[in-house]
């Protein structure tokens, strides 16, 4: 259940170490009777002989297991809900030789496929991520990594969306890391993206609808798109058009107004810091963040979220 799957890693390592041979003989006993089997085929094959194999497959399974798992009994892992507000998790190196900090800065906004918002999400981050490279990396030359994207956590009806920006750096700490970030993203709405032409932005936006538009160019590929929709239970064959479909509605003034909401949605920033940057330990980085004392005790206190319909 959900408990047992936000258990601590602490304890997670106990319930290993305390494991057998006997015990993991018993897990598998226990296991193989209760599978649900997913069986998929596509390619050049008939219809007959695709249900020929499942028939055959459904035979073997069935020999073994005591009855299909139901749906309230399968393995989802929860994804936390971060609570609003600013949240700050501060660890020191990782090992006595690491001299590099790294500062990771997340954004959640929420479970965007059931929404407009993921096409101008998408939209946002294209336009962002030059730009936010050529500033912090190639001009202020902040570190030797600078990246930014959706960071995407869950799928299918738990599939929950956010922004991350982050630096690797072996010459700053990563409180000054931060403001440098913060100081970056308040800029966007204005400087970058209300500086942008209608032709510049059409440019951008149609890039990503020929993207999602493009057919399959491999069976790999057909596979692979059509099996996502069945694992994650979606069943939505047409989901990459519809996302095409949205993209080409989004307008320059929707993604202004998202890059404005987006420093007002709950975050997490991590702070790893270097053996070089230790100085700077507990500085303050002026986000007015949280700190995180324990991580397993704050993830355990947020809500998660749970499945939504599906648009």
């Amino acid at each position: 259940d959900t408990d047992q799957l936000r258990l601590p890693k602490e304890a997670q390592l106990e319930a290993a170490r305390a494991a057998t041979l006997d015990s993991l003989a018993a897990f598998h006993a226990r296991f193989v009777r209760r599978l649900k089997l997913l069986v998929f085929t596509y390619g050049n094959l008939a219809a007959a002989d695709a249900a020929a194999i499942a028939a055959e497959l459904e035979s073997r399974v069935s020999a073994a297991r005591e009855a299909t798992l139901p749906r309230s009994d399968w393995a989802d892992s929860p994804v936390t809900q971060v609570r609003a507000g600013a949240w700050r998790l501060t660890m020191r190196p990782l090992s006595a030789e690491e001299k590099n900090s790294g500062c990771l800065l997340y954004y959640q906004l929420g479970q965007l496929d059931v929404r407009p918002e993921r096409a101008q999400l998408l939209v946002l981050l294209r336009l962002l991520q030059q730009p936010l490279f050529a500033e912090l990396r190639t001009k202020q030359q902040l570190g030797y990594v600078v990246r930014s994207d959706e960071m995407r956590h869950g799928s299918g009806r738990s599939c929950v969306s956010g922004v991350y920006v982050l630096i690797l750096s072996k010459d700053f700490a990563p409180p000054q890391l931060q403001r440098s970030i913060d100081d970056y993203l308040r800029t966007v709405p204005e400087a970058v993206i209300g500086a942008l032409t209608a032709d510049e932005f059409q440019t951008a936006r149609g890039a990503l609808v020929t993207r999602f538009r493009e057919p399959d160019r491999t069976l790999a590929e057909a596979f692979s798109r059509r099996w996502t929709a069945i694992e994650e239970e979606t069943y939505d064959w047409a989901r990459r058009a519809k996302l095409a479909d949205a993209l080409e509605a989004v307008t320059l003034e929707q993604v202004q107004a998202l890059a404005a909401r987006l420093t007002s949605a709950p975050r997490l920033a991590v702070h790893v810091f270097g053996n070089n940057h230790l100085a700077a330990f507990g500085e303050d980085d002026g986000s007015g963040s949280v700190a995180i004392d324990s991580w397993e005790a704050w993830r355990a206190a947020q809500d998660v979220w749970g499945d939504v319909e599906l648009q």
